[in-house]
């Protein structure tokens, strides 16, 4: 099957939004945060590297003594900034900065839909008990059409294949989780399929693809729907069972 690279998101004022109306009305972020916490038996420090608009470090921040968003997107860590300080959260600590040259650890280490071969290199340093990446089980471009969707270049096969590589022993699980995206109007699903659909699809391709596929709610806040169920694969690297791999010592 033919691949695709992971995509990568623009942050601006529209994406951010899209995401943060997409976590509210679906639960995505609560829900992933719930499953995975139930992994992380010790809740003192949490890092996110690449985290984006940080959605579910808000979730963590609930669970967790300390909480550091690690993004290289100065537009995406100014609007955790703003939301930290509207919510007037004080366990939440931003880095803009590239992950990569991150040096701080915490007791677990979190990496969602992001990074390649490298992501076990870069970030297992940095966790004293464990690194838990989460990663692509489908193929890219859930919201366009079958015909242009591919398979992701390093989503769970080729993650396995590294870590097994390496001599890495680790917890795998899979999960399935509605992450549509709600819409104010026709026209704003536009904008949306406008910003993620596939490379290739025609404007008549995104119109039809719309017109297939939008929910009509009957509410009046969000009359439209696009369904998308995201499918990932959890890696949970312990560094107890992993003692014969460098990096930060387990403090537990």
């Amino acid at each position: 099957m033919e691949e695709c690279s992971p995509m990568k998101i623009v942050w601006n004022k529209n994406s951010i939004n899209w995401f943060k109306e997409a976590s509210a009305y679906t639960g995505y972020n609560r829900r992933l945060s719930s499953f995975l916490m139930e992994y992380i038996p010790h809740r003192n420090t949490i890092c996110d590297m690449g985290c984006g608009a940080a959605l579910i470090d808000f979730e963590f921040a609930k669970q967790f003594k300390q909480v550091t968003c690690v993004d290289i997107s100065q537009e995406a860590i100014s609007s955790v900034d703003a939301s930290i300080k509207e919510q007037n959260i004080s366990n939440i600590r931003t880095v803009c900065m590239d992950g990569t040259m991150f040096n701080d650890s915490s007791d677990t280490v979190i990496a969602l839909f992001h990074g390649g071969p490298n992501i076990f290199d870069n970030y297992y340093p940095l966790a004293k008990e464990q690194l838990i990446i989460v990663t692509h089980l489908g193929k890219c471009g859930t919201f366009s059409p079958e015909k242009h969707r591919k398979a992701h270049n390093f989503g769970v096969p080729k993650t396995k294949e590294h870590l097994e590589k390496l001599g890495v022993k680790y917890t795998y699980l899979e999960q399935s989780l509605e992450y549509g995206q709600p819409f104010h109007t026709f026209d704003d699903a536009m904008e949306f399929m406008n910003a993620y659909s596939a490379p290739g699809m025609t404007e008549e391709e995104k119109i039809e693809n719309l017109k297939n596929r939008l929910i009509e709610t009957g509410e009046q806040e969000y009359p439209y729907y696009l369904p998308n169920k995201k499918e990932m694969g959890i890696f949970i690297i312990n560094r107890k069972e992993n003692k014969q791999i460098g990096g930060t010592t387990c403090t537990y």
